[in-house]
């Protein structure tokens, strides 16, 4: 037997530090990237997680608007496409 997610769209960014880009990206949520130290961090409604240069943004509307992290490693293409 095998199982299948059906695929879903997200609008995303990659990160490239904090840039006015950033910023409009994150407009409407209640999310924030600050530096802790030398490390980049996001902190949201459901917690913080790290965040390095080139790692993926996305949000996802479900009553609230999240932005969730997608670490762009070695497991990234397994769950994830990236689209134009």
């Amino acid at each position: 037997m095998k199982l299948r997610t059906i695929p879903q769209e997200y609008e995303a960014m990659q990160f490239n530090g904090i840039t006015e880009e950033l910023n409009d990206f994150l407009k409407g949520t209640d999310s924030k990237v600050y530096m802790q130290g030398e490390d980049f961090v996001l902190s949201g409604f459901v917690g913080n997680q790290g965040i390095d240069l080139g790692d993926y943004l996305y949000k996802t509307d479900s009553p609230l608007t999240l932005v969730h992290v997608a670490h762009n490693d070695k497991l990234f293409n397994k769950y994830f496409e990236v689209l134009p």
